[in-house]
């Protein structure tokens, strides 16, 4: 993983990890946190640490998608359970310790995860076609954003009034009104859209 800062082409930093990094979430403080793929663990860098100083796990996540972290440093990462199972989870690491299964519902590939300023989860699901926001406590959706096609790791802005949502092999990365839904447009883009990101970014 490598660190740039705003309009340089060289990174700053680089940041050692020993698994197969998938996703990636920065905390208001500066802490970096990368998700792995297989491993399924989540490792923390405090600010300007090249090395993790501790990995967050939780058997019932055998595959991770993305991480989000929340204004408190909440850590969630969505996957799946078991290996081969295909069922979908969201696992909430406290700053202090502590893992636990948050058991949302409505969900089949849960490909991104970020938690809003007003504590609403905030699940892409790639293959439902839709963004399901969770309010606090709350295992069903309370509201849903329908998306052209398979969403993957979204980003708010800094306001929270437009939500990007990239499209994998649909090239492109959407930018619609949230939480409404409305009001989308495209941005084209070369390639599978995995990811999206903003600067500013916003402060979770």
């Amino acid at each position: 993983m490598t660190v740039y800062k705003q309009g340089d082409t060289s990174p700053s930093l680089t940041l050692s990890d020993p698994d197969c990094p998938e996703a990636v979430a920065v905390a208001e403080d500066g802490y970096v946190f990368v998700g792995d793929y297989y491993g399924a663990g989540v490792e923390v860098y405090p600010p300007g640490a090249t090395s993790p100083s501790e990995r967050l796990t939780n058997p019932n996540i055998k595959e991770l998608f993305a991480v989000g972290v929340d204004s408190q440093r909440n850590v969630y990462a969505s996957g799946w359970g078991p290996q081969y199972s295909y069922s979908p989870v969201i696992i909430e690491y406290g700053p202090s310790g502590g893992a636990t299964n948050l058991g949302l519902e409505d969900m089949t590939y849960p490909s991104g995860v970020l938690v809003d300023k007003k504590g609403d989860i905030v699940e892409s699901d790639f293959w439902r076609a839709v963004i399901n926001i969770y309010g606090p406590g709350q295992k069903y959706p309370t509201s849903t954003i329908s998306t052209s096609t398979e969403p993957d790791r979204s980003a708010l802005d800094r306001k929270e009034n437009v939500i990007y949502v990239p499209t994998g092999q649909g090239d492109k990365v959407w930018a619609v009104r949230y939480p409404s839904g409305s009001s989308s447009k495209s941005i084209a883009i070369s390639g599978f859209a995995a990811g999206a990101a903003v600067v500013p970014a916003p402060k979770p």
